[in-house]
């Protein structure tokens, strides 16, 4: 007796996840970061957006950049100046949350002689080794740290440097 039901129900099923699999458009991300979605340009059929939304069409505002070959290159992108300064913002405001650069800001304060100073953030394209500094382009900006190892309040500085593609990749 309960056959027949379960067994409508998995037709049913199996019949509109056949409609909606031929209606969906796959999304195509970046090989080397499928975090990044890549999408025509709709005023540009040479172009591409990259985007961290998956949406359909992509929000233009809020693209990472536009580039006219994939994978990106520096020559062949232009970066959005728009999510740029959102990133900066978040950064500015979150970066000192990260455990990551608490445990280097610790460090850093361990062997400074009491001395406060600035600690980099970078992405982590290109990780430096132990001790070293990243490349320009690859560091968003630096915080501020007190003599205790403690982040100082309102010392975010935007490196002005820093570029969304390298040689190195995105």
């Amino acid at each position: 007796m309960l056959a027949l039901p379960l067994r409508r129900s998995a037709t049913l099923f199996h019949s509109t996840a056949s409609m909606l699999s031929n209606s969906i458009r796959r999304l195509t991300t970046l090989p080397s970061n499928p975090h990044i979605y890549i999408f025509p340009h709709p005023s540009s059929p040479s172009s591409h957006i990259l985007s961290l939304l998956p949406t359909t069409p992509p929000t233009t505002a809020l693209a990472i950049l536009t580039t006219t070959s994939l994978p990106p290159t520096p020559a062949s992108c232009t970066p959005n100046p728009v999510f740029t300064s959102i990133l900066s913002s978040v950064l500015r405001q979150h970066a000192a949350g990260d455990p990551w650069l608490r445990n280097e800001a610790a460090a850093f304060a361990h062997g400074s002689g009491g001395r406060g100073g600035w600690i980099h953030v970078s992405d982590r394209r290109c990780v430096p080794d132990y001790g070293r500094i990243a490349w320009p382009e690859d560091i968003f900006g630096s915080l501020e740290v007190d003599a205790a190892g403690r982040f100082v309040e309102g010392g975010w500085q935007e490196s002005g440097t820093y570029r969304v593609v390298t040689r190195d990749g995105m």
